[in-house]
């Protein structure tokens, strides 16, 4: 097994190769911070990994990427991405949103693991993304097993209700969630333990290889938008369609 994985989803281009080696799963994989040029970045970056690993294209037997939510732009790049590589060297597609891979990051992490940990098994870990507007996105998994208790969404921070779960809140919207949920639980007289952790987390291609063996192959993936992209058409400013 040979599996590249990528993400391109938010503000970093991030790539990863799990393979097997003397019966042990062995993760090469880098990240660098952008907020725009995945799409010239990408494939240069699956080129040194895969030479970094001492491998060629035609030792890949999978591709894993990241679906969203993210960017319209940079959502659009990486699955096309994997389409367009899936084609050419013949071999199977797997995803997962970019909150899942960010959840797997958060968890590895020594401090996130202890505050869970002295939650409780009831404890969530939540990932949630600054979406702006107004809005973050959100995807709740349970503290010990990591399985997702809910799908991928997007809400608007006035509209968030007190939990009746204790969470660790990961990512850049973490903080305002935390003060959107400790201003529902005050007016509802609910009580929980509610923290922000790791503002600056983005997801890393290394965790979604590492799992990629896991994930089932999907046939057609598509990108995973919450919402109608920000930029409109200009008013009068297409074109009539000529006559058939």
């Amino acid at each position: 097994m040979c599996v590249i994985a990528f993400d391109t989803c938010f503000d970093a281009c991030s790539v990863a190769i799990a393979r097997e080696l003397e019966g042990a799963r062995v993760v090469t994989g880098t990240c660098e911070a952008m907020a725009t040029g995945q799409a010239e970045r990408l494939l240069p970056m699956l080129g040194e990994v895969l030479d970094e690993a001492g491998l060629a294209h035609r030792d890949v037997t999978g591709i894993a990427v990241t679906t969203g939510p993210g960017t319209f732009t940079g959502t659009r790049i990486g699955v096309a991405a994997a389409r367009g590589l899936a084609l050419a060297l013949g071999v199977p597609i797997v995803t997962a949103s970019t909150l899942e891979v960010m959840a797997l990051a958060a968890a590895a992490d020594a401090n996130v693991r202890r505050r869970l940990d002295h939650l409780g098994e009831a404890s969530e870990l939540v990932v949630a993304v600054d979406a702006r507007r107004g809005e973050i996105y959100r995807q709740r998994f349970a503290a010990r097993s990591l399985s997702p208790i809910s799908h991928p969404e997007v809400i608007g921070l006035a509209d968030v209700d007190a939990s009746p779960h204790d969470a660790i809140i990961v990512g850049s919207g973490a903080a305002a969630l935390v003060a959107a949920m400790s201003a529902a639980m005050a007016s509802s007289g609910a009580a929980g333990v509610h923290e922000a952790h790791l503002s600056g987390l983005l997801p890393d291609a290394r965790f979604l290889a590492l799992t990629a063996h896991k994930r089932q192959p999907v046939a057609h993936p598509a990108p995973l938008y919450l919402r109608a992209p920000d930029a409109k058409p200009q008013a009068g400013a297409s074109l009539a369609r000529a006559p058939a």
